[in-house]
């Protein structure tokens, strides 16, 4: 933000040098880059007064004008057309250096001596567009005297850099407010006539919100008789100070009370209204705006608009629109002064590329209690410069006031904070000086009950009034102490030693970690049972205004990023915390997507490796931690129905494992099908064990034997697995699916499960009589319970 320092003065008495005033705003939080000086700039340029004007001997298009400056007469030569006798014009002599870097100096041109240059606005930097001639000045400009403070460009301009807190301070008064503070000054604000609020606006003009939490106040004003035209000089060059372009009388008013009052405003053109009728609304689908840059807009359903009963007129507090725009026609104004929601201009302004003043104010929050204020001063202004008739009354939409907010500061700890001594009194002088109103706690604690301003958006708890005291009483006054801290041994968090062995398994088998926000957008879970997701209070934008509920979803994005950019393998993994429920319910979980999986040349692997590789990595995780892994029928919607599982581990469901829907993969456009992986850490954080588990090289040989069963297609291969554990005894020490078939010899509604067990007993070698026996007794269980027969 540019600030001029002699607009600054208006507001605030100071007789400080401007490198002092730089020092003071910085130490108060609104750090000033650098400061631009005017008065170096403008400085030899001088007022002039044309005496005479004789064509040139040896040139028709240019003039030999006598410059009159008080004591001393300059020849120049000119080639401007609207050169007139008696003018006062801006004269720059042989020597000066222009705004722009031109230095003019004294030369012959056609054989005639010019002695230096008479000044259209543009080579002055006052305007951008080429001037038709030169600048001609009013008649109470003193020749010989220097242009700079007629102009009132002996001026020097702040330049800040305003984090985003700070967008209270985004208009002069709000600086002036900030130095009026520490220098114990008060604020000279501006003469505002026309308080009274009644008449007839409602009668000329209906407004309805229909997205009150898109834009929480409208009000709208009438001015009638305008004459629109350029600006005065002085409105121009504020404005050009402050680094905005002037336009017209009109436009450049509400810029003006914009840069004064932090308020950003719009006037339409009143006649080009339809209806008489306002409408703040969300673009319909596919609808079209004329920008006033010229860009014609395709607007979606989130877009806010100003429109009136047949179509939009502007983007709400990002752009006006070109057909309602203020022209040299127009005669009559209807001027909003609104409230619209900063998580919403913000998504605007960005998808359109068109970060604006006003975008830039909205986005940061302004005072709604302003609002009326500001729109009475704008209309003043077009009365007074545009000689229009400001209507009385205003359409003001304002269902739900603003709640002063409250906040209780304890003066003790302020001073444990900051590591002072400040009186009660001077903490209460400090925030008054703020303009918080403060009163006493009505506990006898000694505390304060604080009033925050309805302009300080970024106050919201204890903290941040801590932080107000110390601005004011100054970050240098403050002793400089080395923190005390207690001594204590670290200690990791309960669970941290799981994630670390579960990040080696993922890494490990070939995945990448991924670190994605713990937000999400609305309707963004892939579970259908996932309750409500809880809001957060300062989104930064509405896609991530919801704190997640599944891991899942930003993983996903993140595969597709890599998709679209020709990936056609990927395997990412993310351990993070997810907030389930409607409380703050925070859990540590683990989730994995893989696209592009390889079978490795398992013919049965080939009909869903992306699942079995991740059915892999769970069965790795669980033997590492000592836990029991079961996979059991479960029907998500978001996954493909054939080709997904229920986790259990010891017992307790712990999530899901499966291929995303064909559905969610064409969503996504991924080129093949994706495994998804998603479990809940917290059971294994209270059953795992990462207690080393050793055993010794076995003594004595090990006995296989490979056994082929039929079963039904509704039978699971995890529940055939679980029947030949379960009868398997204790020398079973390792049980293998190596081959799953459907085909010739096998009944239709069947298939063929070929598992590998193998047998040892480590004290003794078994005996051939001992296998059989066993394998008589998994074969008898299985016929009996699964109706299972021997593949011959």
């Amino acid at each position: 933000m540019r600030v001029s320092y002699n607009w600054l003065k208006e507001y605030i008495d100071l007789d400080l040098s401007p490198e002092e005033v730089a020092e003071k705003l910085t130490t108060l939080g609104l750090e000033v880059d650098y400061i631009e000086d005017w008065k170096k700039k403008y400085k030899d340029l001088l007022i002039g007064q044309i005496q005479e004007i004789k064509k040139h001997p040896r040139a028709d298009n240019l003039t030999l004008v006598n410059v009159g400056l008080g004591r001393k007469d300059l020849q120049v030569v000119c080639g401007a057309a609207n050169v007139q006798k008696g003018q006062k014009v801006v004269l720059a002599p042989a020597g000066t250096t222009l705004p722009g870097g031109q230095e003019v100096k004294k030369a012959e041109i056609r054989g005639e001596i010019s002695q230096g240059m008479i000044c259209s606005a543009d080579e002055l930097n006052l305007q951008e567009e080429q001037a038709e001639g030169v600048l001609v000045l009013d008649k109470d400009a003193v020749p010989g005297e220097k242009f700079a403070p007629y102009f009132n460009l002996d001026d020097h301009i702040f330049v800040l850099d305003l984090t985003p807190n700070y967008g209270y301070a985004l208009n002069l008064l709000g600086v002036a407010r900030e130095l009026a503070a520490v220098f114990e000054q008060e604020i000279n604000y501006p003469p505002i006539t026309g308080e009274q609020e009644s008449g007839r606006a409602e009668d000329l003009i209906s407004v309805e919100v229909e997205e009150l939490e898109s834009c929480s106040r409208y009000t709208a004003r009438i001015v009638e008789g305008v004459k629109v035209e350029e600006s005065p000089w002085w409105l121009k060059v504020r404005l050009l100070a402050a680094g905005l372009r002037p336009v017209n009388n009109i436009a450049d008013i509400t810029n003006y009370v914009m840069l004064e009052m932090g308020q950003p405003l719009h006037a339409f053109d009143y006649d080009c209204i339809k209806d008489k009728k306002i409408i703040v609304r969300n673009a319909k689908e596919g609808e079209k705006l004329l920008t006033l840059d010229g860009r014609e807009r395709e607007l979606k359903e989130h877009n806010l608009v100003i429109a009136d009963t047949e179509k939009p007129l502007a983007l709400g507090g990002v752009m006006g629109g070109l057909e309602s725009e203020v022209t040299l026609k127009t005669y009559n104004i209807l001027l909003e002064a609104a409230c619209f929601n900063p998580a919403s201009i913000r998504k605007t302004a960005k998808e359109f590329l068109l970060h604006s003043p006003s975008s830039h104010r909205f986005e940061r929050g302004i005072d709604i209690e302003n609002i009326t204020r500001a729109s009475r001063r704008a209309a003043q202004l077009m009365g007074e410069i545009a000689g229009g008739e400001v209507i009385g009354g205003i359409v003001d939409i304002y269902p739900q006031l603003k709640e002063p907010l409250l906040i209780k500061v304890r003066p003790q700890r302020i001073n444990e904070v900051l590591g002072t001594d400040i009186s009660r009194m001077e903490i209460k002088s400090i925030l008054e000086k703020l303009h918080f109103k403060v009163k006493d706690s009505r506990r006898k604690e000694g505390a304060f009950r604080v009033q925050v301003p309805s302009f300080r958006n970024d106050v919201k708890i204890e903290a941040d009034l801590i932080e107000e005291v110390a601005r004011v009483f100054g970050y240098e006054e403050i002793p400089a102490t080395l923190p005390r801290v207690d001594m204590e041994l670290g200690q990791k968090k309960p669970g941290q030693d799981i994630e670390e062995k579960i990040r080696n398994v993922m890494h490990l088998a070939g995945y990448h970690q991924t670190f994605n926000m713990p937000l999400i957008s609305p309707g963004e879970n892939l579970q259908q049972n996932c309750s409500t997701p809880l809001k957060i209070t300062n989104p930064l934008s509405s896609d991530n205004s919801f704190l997640r509920q599944e891991i899942l979803p930003g993983l996903l994005r993140s595969l597709a990023f890599n998709a679209r950019r020709q990936e056609r393998e990927a395997a990412l993994y993310e351990v993070g915390d997810v907030f389930p429920g409607r409380g703050i319910n925070q859990k540590s979980a683990l989730a994995a997507v893989v696209m592009g999986a390889v079978s490795d040349g398992v013919p049965w692997l080939v009909e869903a490796p992306e699942f079995f590789d991740l059915k892999g990595i769970l069965e790795i995780i669980t033997d590492e931690l000592g836990l029991e892994l079961s996979l059991n029928n479960s029907s998500h919607e978001f996954l493909h129905p054939g080709r997904q599982a229920e986790v259990v581990i010891n017992g307790e469901k712990v999530g899901c494992i499966g291929e995303l829907h064909p559905r969610l993969e064409e969503k996504f456009r991924f080129p093949s099908r994706v495994g998804v992986l998603e479990i809940d850490l917290m059971p294994l954080f209270r059953e795992a064990s990462l207690a080393p588990n050793y055993r010794g090289v076995p003594r004595y040989p090990a006995i296989s034997r490979d056994i082929a069963l039929i079963v039904k297609e509704e039978v699971s291969a995890g529940g055939v697995f679980t029947l030949i554990e379960e009868n398997g005894g204790p020398f079973l020490e390792d049980l293998i699916l190596f081959d799953i078939y459907r085909g010739k010899q096998i009944p239709g509604d069947c298939k063929s499960l070929a598992f590998r067990l193998v047998f040892r007993n480590p004290e003794r070698t078994l005996t051939d009589k001992e296998i059989e026996d066993i394998m008589d007794q998994i074969i008898t269980r299985t016929g009996e319970e699964l109706e299972a027969e021997i593949r011959q």
